[in-house]
């Protein structure tokens, strides 16, 4: 399921953060990063999960598309797992 990043946009709108997500026990696993999209320019990678937008937990793709609702502008934080490690990230939309 797509969300966060369509796969024919042009140019991901400041709402998107130009990832593909699938759910995952831990929270939403990133399965595409768009090239150039505010995900690729903050790292983010195929494999991260996002457990926490804005510091709220993330588990669902409703979950996700509240958060981005909410958080609309400028900066969004989040906290995901690469492998073992937990880190955090920033993504200007």
């Amino acid at each position: 399921r797509m969300l966060a990043w369509e796969q024919n946009d042009k140019s991901p709108s400041p709402k998107k953060l130009g990832v593909r997500l699938k759910e995952h026990p831990l929270g939403m696993i990133i399965t595409n990063v768009a090239d150039g999209s505010p995900a690729a320019k903050s790292a983010l990678a195929e494999g991260d999960i996002i457990t926490h937008i804005a510091r709220k937990p993330i588990q669902s793709h409703q979950a996700v598309a509240q958060a981005l609702h909410h958080e609309s502008q400028g900066t969004l934080q989040l906290r995901l797992r690469r492998g073992r490690q937990t880190l955090a990230a920033t993504v200007n939309r």
